[in-house]
């Protein structure tokens, strides 16, 4: 399911409840979500951070159009490291995390490149993978 929020602001984060109801109409909290709102009028690389798992958390946005969105984890030498994912997305606000520790083999400690491609966007932004 997807629910698009036209009063949101982009960057701001936002706290939304999930409402269920049963059979006999009585509405339950089954959850509370917290989001980021991205600006999905431009194409980007919004942000990528280390999470304590050792996944890489990848946020960017697709607008206006849909578009071949290409992300993948590169070395200091230029070797692809993490090929990440590669589909066409439809205009919006995306969240993904890549199991940059669970790679195969394991990604040792140090700088690395999270290259984001899509149409004729291209971004890189330096992430530094530590051991703890």
């Amino acid at each position: 399911m997807r629910i698009r929020d036209a009063t949101a602001l982009p960057h701001v984060g936002y706290w939304y409840r999930l409402v269920g109801e049963s059979a006999t109409a009585v509405q339950s909290v089954l959850a509370l979500v917290h989001v980021l709102a991205l600006d999905a009028a431009r194409t980007g690389l919004v942000g990528v951070r280390p999470l304590a798992s050792g996944a890489l958390e990848v946020r960017f946005a697709v607008g206006p159009a849909p578009a071949g969105v290409d992300v993948a984890l590169y070395d200091v030498r230029g070797r692809r490291v993490l090929p990440g994912f590669q589909e066409t997305l439809e205009p919006g606000s995306y969240l993904r995390v890549l199991p940059a520790r669970n790679a195969d083999p394991a990604l040792p400690r140090g700088v690395y490149f999270l290259c984001f491609r899509a149409g004729e966007i291209r971004t890189a932004q330096k992430v530094a993978l530590l051991g703890f």
